[in-house]
């Protein structure tokens, strides 16, 4: 019994010591599955917009602001909570560091205040989408209206969709 609670003693050391250490630019696998790692970490490790938005999804918490007071990317991140828009921020920001085509959008319902931002992009082809961090891939907008309609329990015909910066919309929807 002694030596199961030194081995698991010297695990919860090992755990502790790579995440006080100091940020890496490539960290290694225990600082990658226990640590909260920094922007920078992240951005060096992750490899596709499914891992981005795991990254995401696992390092912010969902806060709901009062207003729309949307942060960037690296501020979600630092903080370590946010809204749709800044779980969006933080997911378009990371993949348009890595080089892949994303852009926020706000699906909303006609005639009424309520809305959800989500990021959208493309990688080898395809369509994706990430709804607070969550990814999935996406064949069409009606097939993203509807993914969003039934996550918000909306009806999708009610929907409305719109790029939060209007030069992102002309490419993302020009392709589709």
């Amino acid at each position: 019994m002694q030596a199961r609670k030194t081995a698991v003693a010297a695990v919860v050391a090992m755990m502790a010591f790579a995440c006080v250490s100091e940020a890496q630019d490539k960290p290694g696998w225990l600082r990658r599955a226990f640590c909260h790692l920094t922007w920078q970490e992240t951005i060096a490790v992750v490899e596709t917009p499914k891992e981005i938005c795991s990254a995401v999804r696992h390092n912010v918490s969902y806060l709901e602001d009062m207003g729309d007071e949307q942060q960037s990317g690296l501020e979600t991140w630092e903080k370590g909570t946010g809204d749709c828009e800044d779980f969006a921020a933080a997911v378009v920001d990371l993949s348009k560091r890595k080089g892949f085509e994303a852009a926020m959008y706000v699906f909303r319902i006609k005639e009424s205040g309520i809305a959800h931002a989500v990021a959208v992009g493309r990688h080898d082809g395809k369509m994706w989408l990430s709804s607070n961090g969550w990814y999935r891939q996406i064949d069409s907008w009606d097939n993203a209206r509807e993914f969003v309609a039934r996550e918000m329990g909306w009806r999708s015909r009610q929907i409305i969709v719109e790029a939060m910066h209007p030069q992102d919309e002309a490419s993302m929807v020009a392709r589709n």
